[in-house]
């Protein structure tokens, strides 16, 4: 996606300026996101018997410690609402890759665990889409890019999450 150059100095009053060059960045970032999962699907879509959606459930409960999680710490992972989350949850359970079990820390709640088909799939895709980043995405950048990348990311990631905890603590800067 193409990002249009800013309007000239004096055509917007300056909290325009600012406000562009916010979203200029926010979308950016949205963009590499979006761009990677397109590269997983392309991938999964070119390797028959993936399912490029299922892979990152699969993938989330992979990783999960213990082996097991819930349908909404997926749903906060994948940036996918609970129900969407839930319709994938349940096409990998129709293909014998998860099953949903209680939750031994609450009772009324449930996790989702890989199976041993589920397993071999996910771990059977791993070195593809380790592959998928490398080409994708590490390629294009060097060691200290990659570590100067991931440092920015986390101040911006603080930065938000502050903000999100105290949202009118800043109103004092307007």
């Amino acid at each position: 996606m193409t990002h249009p150059d800013p309007p000239a100095p004096g055509q917007l009053p300056a909290v325009y300026m600012e406000l562009g060059e916010a979203i200029r960045l926010t979308t950016a970032i949205e963009d590499v996101v979006r761009s990677t999962a397109m590269a997983f699907q392309a991938d999964a879509l070119a390797r028959e018997g993936y399912d490029e959606a299922v892979l990152r459930v699969l993938l989330c409960i992979r990783l999960a410690p213990g082996g097991g999680i819930r349908a909404k710490d997926i749903s906060v992972q994948m940036v996918k609402s609970t129900s969407h989350v839930s319709r994938l949850i349940d096409r990998a359970e129709s293909k014998g890759l998860v099953e949903r079990q209680r939750d031994p820390n609450d009772r009324r709640a449930h996790q989702v665990v890989l199976t041993d088909p589920g397993r071999e799939m996910i771990d059977s895709y791993a070195p593809y889409a380790v592959n998928v980043l490398k080409t994708g995405v590490l390629s294009a950048l060097d060691a200290d890019e990659v570590r100067s990348t991931l440092g920015t990311m986390a101040k911006i990631q603080r930065s938000l999450e502050a903000f999100i905890a105290h949202p009118r603590a800043t109103d004092d800067d307007v």
